[in-house]
């Protein structure tokens, strides 16, 4: 049986920090300046926050993949991007524009569908549902818009047959489209070469002009859902997915991109790449948050997986 991690536990190993902050961010608003300073994954150190519009902050924020419950690890990443939130509206008077990209077509949720026999949209609106009342419980408030990737099938196919056009991409035998690295330009701005290697090894298939090359579209294999394509029946890629989303909502440039820092690679760092490609430019996003793994004696012989957030204690 699973730990239960109840509303109160969570507010005594993360609340302390938020009160830390505020109370911080109050001192740095009374002592002259009004100035934002965050730590931009981009540049690896503290910058002043400039926006793109003065008093509008566009911010995209990953959500989650809906095949399971949400666990310590979503739990500690959305009530701290909560609290950032929250200081940038309610301190600094900012009108934060927040996009949330929720997964629900996925490896992981075909499989929990089949595990259960359930339909996979069955699966997804269940998971889904249960992580808006986990945060609700920790008083995290909603994105001001929800994004779902399978709402955006017709908007992925065409980015994709963009960044075909533009020689960015190319479709392998098997119908799958990959991202061409070598053609954009190699470059490790959100990770180390060290980072990517490993990944690259582990992920290595023979259809690929290149190993650092990545999928924006997966050909079908049976019994998986598809949709149509100019490639044959498939579906998304993981990374293309948000890259979709949040330029489909904010363009080519978006002020703020954030999520765990599990995310930093392969998934941000694909992302900014294909982005880039896409819209022409150097510098998709200019701030990219990361919430760093949650870290416990509490919890140190456990999986943050195994320790599911809910509203009371057991």
């Amino acid at each position: 049986m699973w730990p239960i991690l109840c509303r109160s536990c969570i507010r005594k190993l993360i609340g302390r920090n938020a009160k830390i902050s505020l109370q911080s961010f109050n001192k740095a608003r009374s002592s002259k300046t009004d100035e934002i300073k965050v730590y931009n994954t981009l540049t690896r150190g503290i910058q002043p926050l400039l926006l793109t519009e003065e008093h509008i902050v566009k911010w995209y924020m990953c959500g989650p993949t809906v095949y399971d419950e949400a666990h310590i690890g979503h739990a500690c990443t959305y009530v701290r991007f909560d609290i950032i939130r929250r200081i940038l509206k309610n301190i600094f008077k900012k009108n934060v524009v927040m996009v949330m990209g929720i997964t629900d077509i996925d490896d992981k949720i075909i499989n929990k569908a089949s595990q259960e026999g359930s339909d996979i949209s069955a699966v997804t609106r269940r998971y889904e549902d249960t992580f808006w009342h986990d945060m609700t419980s920790l008083s995290v408030e909603r994105p001001t818009v929800v994004t779902r990737v399978t709402e955006y099938i017709p908007q992925i196919q065409l980015f994709i047959g963009q960044l075909i056009d533009k020689g960015s991409a190319y479709k392998s035998p098997s119908g799958s489209v990959y991202f061409d690295v070598e053609h954009h330009g190699s470059d490790d701005k959100l990770c180390s070469h060290t980072s990517q290697e490993i990944y690259e090894s582990e992920n290595y298939n023979g259809e690929k002009k290149n190993q650092r090359d990545f999928v924006l579209w997966k050909a079908s294999k049976p019994g998986e859902p598809w949709w149509p394509s100019p490639w044959g029946q498939g579906r998304p890629g993981w990374h293309i997915e948000c890259s979709v989303m949040a330029s489909s909502l904010f363009g080519s440039a978006v002020d703020i991109h954030a999520g765990g820092e599990d995310l930093i690679f392969p998934h941000h760092q694909n992302e900014l790449s294909q982005s880039e490609a896409f819209h022409g430019c150097h510098q998709w996003v200019n701030y990219w948050l990361h919430s760093e793994y949650f870290r416990s004696p509490v919890f140190k012989r456990r999986s943050k997986q195994d320790v599911q957030v809910t509203e009371e204690c057991h």
